[in-house]
């Protein structure tokens, strides 16, 4: 089942990614650069898409910067890849695109061999929103029911194939302000030899003030480590009252 579940990684990838913040690594990677208006000259410069406050707001964003010392031996780093979709703008009534002041990510981590089946993976991505009650909402609508069962179709929907168990909701406790997530233990079967395939997957959100950090987590073919992501939801705690 290697080739069938090679496929399997990249669709984890995205799901992950888009249950968190999309974007590139940094705002300041994407300037762009438009003709300033003026009644006289015309001039070129560097275009902003962020006020003052947007500006502190991505500074607040990149300062929740988990680095691989938070994490054990075995588990490496790599660049964070751009997704296209945001599950919870798809699953709820809120955009975090248009909502978030700043965003950013860290670098994915991982440890064992993905493409082997049998390995495991982190993300973690941060939004700043322009007020505390916009991020409480946004946390809030996580353990509903009506998101929920949109993850549940989401993910299985990306997935494909015969797929038993379920996501569900699941709270970490943190000493944030808020905190919400969810996890489930999906198998994977493949309809051609009936092999079958471990997939653990979990999520965190976890709020101080008007800032959002989601941890994200999948293995494949081992359980996903419960300390790795306590330990990194504390990291992120720390960080966040920093």
């Amino acid at each position: 089942m290697r080739h069938r579940f090679a496929v399997l990684v990249i669709a984890l990838s995205v799901v992950v990614a888009a249950c968190g913040t999309t974007g590139d690594k940094k705002a300041d990677d994407t300037t762009t650069t438009t003709a300033a208006k003026s009644t006289t000259t015309t001039t070129e410069r560097p275009s902003t898409t962020t006020t003052e406050a947007g500006d502190d707001a991505q500074a607040r964003a990149e300062a929740i910067d988990v680095s691989p010392a938070v994490l054990p031996d075995g588990w490496s780093s790599r660049s964070h890849e751009k997704d296209q979709e945001n599950l919870v703008s798809e699953c709820s009534d809120f955009d975090v695109d248009e909502l978030a002041l700043g965003t950013y990510y860290t670098d994915d981590f991982v440890t064992g061999d993905l493409e082997q089946n049998d390995g495991q993976q982190l993300s973690v991505g941060t939004r700043v929103f322009e007020d505390e009650e916009t991020a409480t909402n946004i946390v809030d609508v996580v353990s509903t029911d009506d998101f929920i069962s949109c993850i549940n179709q989401k993910v299985k929907t990306s997935l494909g194939g015969q797929i038993t168990g379920d996501i569900e909701a699941h709270d970490l406790s943190t000493s944030a302000d808020q905190t919400a997530g969810f996890s489930g233990h999906l198998v994977l079967t493949s309809g051609s030899t009936g092999e079958t395939l471990d997939l653990w997957y979990a999520f965190v959100f976890i709020r101080t003030g008007d800032l959002v950090t989601g941890l994200s987590g999948f293995a494949l073919g081992q359980d996903l480590s419960g300390q790795v992501i306590s330990d990194v939801a504390d990291k992120i705690v720390e960080l966040q009252a920093a």
